[in-house]
This record gives C-alpha cells, sequence and structure tokens, in this order.
C-alpha cells in the first residue's frame, strides 16, 4: 500500500481509534486488539498490546528511566478492522443511509456489508460521572458488592475480585446479586457469554425489585447451537406487569470478547445500551396510564442457569451436557445509583448527585437516535410492539407512544 492510499484510510476515518483490528502482516500476526492511537502525519496506528518492542528511557522529568516494553506504531496497512458480524478482518467502505447519514461498512469477499459503529461517538459522556455521597460508584470487587445467591461452588472470583465466572452443569446453574438496593441511576458490567454450543443456556442480567407486583429491567442472553448467532432478548416489567420482550441479533460475537451492557434508569426513560450503543428505550408515559418503574427500588441479579424449556427455538434444542460445562465471565462492573434508604424522593430530586435526571440525559442525542435506528432495522428479530396476533390487535397503549 503506497503513501497516499494509506493517508486516505486515515484521511477518510476508515479506521480509528477505538476498533478493534487484526494484525495482519508481521510478528503479531493473526492476532487482534484495540485502536490506541492513529498516527495521522506517519499512517500508521499504535495496536494495544501489539508489536511490543524494548525501549530505553533516560532517567528524568519525573521518570525513573530504565528500559521497557512499548507498544510501537504499526503501519496502516498491517491492519484490518474486524468485520462486527463475521468476526473476520475486512475492508471499510462508506455507505450513506436513507437519513444523509455517512455510515461506515465491511467490504471485501466474506464480509457482512454491516455497519461499523465509530468508536469515538459512542459513549454517552465525555466526562467522569459525579463521585458524591448521594450515589455510589462501585468498589469493583465483586466480593465487596456483590453476594452469592446459589451454588456457591459453581461461582469462581479471582484473586483481586475484580473478575468472577459462574458455571452451570447438570448439577446446578449459579447466581449472585448486589449487596444494595437501588432506585435510579446507571449500572454497567463487561460480560463474556458461554462460547461454543450454548443452546438451552441463559445468561441473566437485571434490576428486580423482588416483590410480587415486581418492577424488573432485564437483559437475558439466550444461548443457540454451534455456529448460530446469541439472541439477546430485553423485557421490562412494571408493577407486576411485563410481556415486553424485545429480541436482537448483536453485531459481534459476544462469547470471544468482554463488551459493555449497561442499564440507564431514570425519571424520563430506561434505555438498555451494548457497548454505549442504545439498543431499546422505554419512555416513562405513566401520566398517560403506561406502566414505568419509579417507586420500587431494585438491586442487581446475574445468574446462569438452565432454560431448554423455551430459550432456544422455543425450547426444541435442549442443552447438550456433554458440551458443558458452561461458564460465562463478568468484569469491570460499576454501579453510579441512588442507595436505597427508604426516602423515595431523595432519590427522586434532581441534583449534582443524581446526575442521571438532568434534562441531557432526558433523551438520546441524535447521534444515539442515529445508532437506536441502526439496531432496529439491522439487528432486531423480534419487537412485542409488532405481534398483533400475540395481542389480538390490542397493542400495549406505549407502543403508540412516542420513545424519545
Amino acid at each position: 500500500m503506497g503513501w497516499k492510499a494509506a493517508e486516505k484510510l486515515i484521511r477518510h476515518w476508515r479506521i480509528l481509534r477505538g476498533d478493534n483490528v487484526m494484525v495482519i502482516r508481521g510478528k503479531d500476526k493473526g492476532e487482534t486488539g484495540v485502536v490506541k492511537r492513529v498516527v495521522r502525519s506517519q499512517n500508521r496506528v499504535i495496536v494495544e498490546g501489539k508489536n511490543l518492542v524494548k525501549k530505553h528511557i533516560k532517567q528524568g522529568q519525573g521518570h525513573e528511566g530504565g528500559i521497557f516494553t512499548v507498544e510501537a506504531p504499526l503501519h496502516v496497512s498491517n491492519v484490518q478492522v474486524i468485520d462486527p458480524v463475521t468476526g473476520k478482518p475486512c475492508k471499510v467502505g462508506i455507505k450513506y443511509l436513507e437519513d444523509g447519514t455517512k455510515v461506515r461498512v465491511s467490504r471485501g469477499l466474506g464480509a457482512s456489508g454491516s455497519i461499523i459503529p465509530r468508536p469515538e461517538i459512542l459513549k454517552i459522556r465525555t466526562t467522569p460521572r459525579p463521585t458524591v455521597e448521594a450515589s455510589v460508584v462501585s468498589t469493583g470487587d465483586f466480593n465487596k458488592d456483590f453476594f452469592v445467591t446459589w451454588s456457591p461452588n459453581h461461582v469462581n472470583t479471582s484473586a483481586d475480585g475484580h473478575q468472577r465466572s459462574l458455571k452451570l452443569d447438570q448439577e446446578s446453574g449459579a447466581g449472585f446479586a448486589s449487596n444494595q438496593m437501588f432506585l435510579f441511576g446507571q449500572v454497567d458490567m463487561q460480560i463474556k457469554l458461554v462460547p461454543g454450543h450454548s443452546a438451552g443456556t441463559v445468561v441473566a442480567y437485571y434490576l428486580t425489585s423482588d416483590q410480587p407486583n415486581r418492577d424488573e429491567i432485564d437483559y437475558e442472553f439466550l444461548g443457540n447451537v454451534d455456529g448460530k448467532p446469541y439472541i439477546l432478548q430485553t423485557n421490562i416489567f412494571a408493577d407486576g406487569y411485563d410481556n415486553r420482550e424485545e429480541r436482537i441479533n448483536l453485531w459481534f460475537d459476544p462469547t470471544k470478547d468482554f463488551h459493555t451492557y449497561s442499564i440507564l434508569w431514570n425519571l424520563h426513560q430506561i434505555v438498555f445500551m451494548v457497548d454505549w450503543v442504545p439498543i431499546r428505550v422505554y419512555r416513562n408515559h405513566a401520566e398517560k396510564g403506561v406502566g414505568f418503574p419509579r417507586w420500587q427500588p431494585m438491586g442487581i441479579k446475574v445468574s446462569l442457569w438452565n432454560g431448554d424449556s423455551w430459550a432456544t427455538r422455543g425450547g426444541k434444542e435442549k442443552i447438550d451436557w456433554s458440551k458443558g460445562p458452561f461458564l460465562a465471565s463478568f468484569r469491570n462492573h460499576k454501579i453510579d445509583a441512588c442507595v436505597w434508604n427508604g426516602n423515595a424522593r431523595f432519590c427522586r430530586a434532581e441534583s449534582s448527585t443524581n446526575w442521571w435526571h438532568k434534562d441531557k440525559f432526558s433523551s438520546l442525542t441524535s447521534t444515539q437516535r442515529k445508532l437506536f435506528k441502526w439496531v432496529r432495522k439491522y439487528h432486531m428479530i423480534y419487537d412485542y410492539c409488532q405481534d398483533n396476533q400475540r395481542f389480538q390487535n390490542d397493542l400495549p397503549k406505549e407502543c403508540s407512544l412516542p420513545k424519545y
């Protein structure tokens, strides 16, 4: 690849900081990593943990000096962006959507042709969350923030407490729950799902009030036969009533690496996000008679269990225990929410502490709306609001109301 061709890749934003890439030449050929930096003046990129070299750094300016291992830049021709669907390296092209939005898409032999989100626009905030008294910012230690709810012999936690795995076998599944209850806030969890033949398995990550008329905000990851994509189902309970399932196929393989799954819950809306891409929005239309979780505190629960009576193809695919044990892994959890102390007014108040209630989080941004529409158009496979047969042409009221 010549200088002009390489410059074009960078100048036209076809490779970006934060992209997942594969090294296609050199000592790290075939390995994948994340672009940490794009060196525009040299047509080079720095990939996290790749092309490591020894470098002597002189003592001075607050540095102790010595020989250190650093990441040397790679020429842009030596890496290719990973196709978010196939997981294989691909070329990156440009496409214009119907609304005029310019997006990147995967191109080339075997590429899926799907949109490659721009990493630099996926984050909701560019400033750190407030860390003041009334909300809790988690320790990051599973041992301190959670307790095991069942089958402790099927729960494995790293020595530093920052990573945890759950095991499912013929004996049992396992689960854990937060020590605290919360009323509004944001929760993030990085999850790597059960690899290979996972049919019949269910990984659940959700908020719940554990009452008969409970409120609940669910992620459920439904396993599949080897080679078929995972299905992500979301659901919302309000005052004990659910039947609000939506399902999508993810635009990446969630078993290969950790991905961040988030829930933003405030007085205005509930937003489900995958790697900061909004995949579902449930708006507060309580004033129009639509149920919305807003009074009951909820705790965080995570579990891995046998759901083969319904999870895969409606229960037609059962768990193949010869493929087990089945493992799901969790790390880098962040809890920034109002800790329940019995005073709903405190958690409902807009303040610098309860940042999630501020106007800037009352609806999706224009960029988030574009990403949300992209998910709905290309990755949604079931929407309860489209299921007239199920509801006998009497769809729930929220289906006719705006999402943002």
